[in-house]
């Protein structure tokens, strides 16, 4: 009877999985869920919420957890300044290819904000963590990136924490 009900149960949270948390307001309480170290690159706090969407899914059972802002900036001033401060942050900077094939680094994130957005060799990317098991040729199933993506001319920037 304990083994029927430890399956069912086990079945249960499966199916359910983590509730993914995607309210702006929230902003402040899922940053502070990160060590300091993989959130340092994201804005403190929104001047402007309403320019922002987050997503946030917690780890759940052997799945990772994901953090991430599309943040449009009121002015293009503004976001220059932003970009400018990400790159002194950066440990690594160039196009989606180059991170991802020249310097092997695996991406594992996509924006999740109901369309079809993909990081892709439209954007810039900057890189400020990256676990050494997160390369492409590594065999392990876990890693870390946390990171920073923007297209030139644009106000947008897109932050993220991956740890799978």
């Amino acid at each position: 009877m304990k083994l029927f009900y430890f399956l069912t149960m086990t079945l249960l949270l499966a199916c359910v999985g983590p509730e993914v948390e995607t309210d702006v307001y929230s902003y402040r309480e899922l940053r502070g869920k990160f060590k300091r170290e993989f959130v340092q690159h994201f804005p403190k706090a929104l001047k402007q919420p309403e320019n922002a969407q987050t997503y946030y899914s917690p780890a759940y059972m052997q799945g990772g957890t994901s953090f991430h802002l599309l943040y449009k900036y009121a002015t293009k001033k503004e976001a220059e300044q932003e970009i400018e401060r990400l790159r002194k942050l950066s440990i690594h900077q160039g196009d989606f290819d180059f991170i991802t094939d020249s310097l092997d680094i695996h991406i594992n994130c996509q924006m999740n904000f109901g369309g079809d957005e993909v990081l892709n060799d439209q954007y810039q990317l900057l890189i400020f963590q990256t676990d050494p098991e997160a390369n492409s040729n590594s065999d392990w199933n876990h890693g870390l990136t946390t990171g920073a993506a923007f297209k030139t001319g644009t106000t947008e920037i897109f932050y993220w924490v991956e740890d799978w």
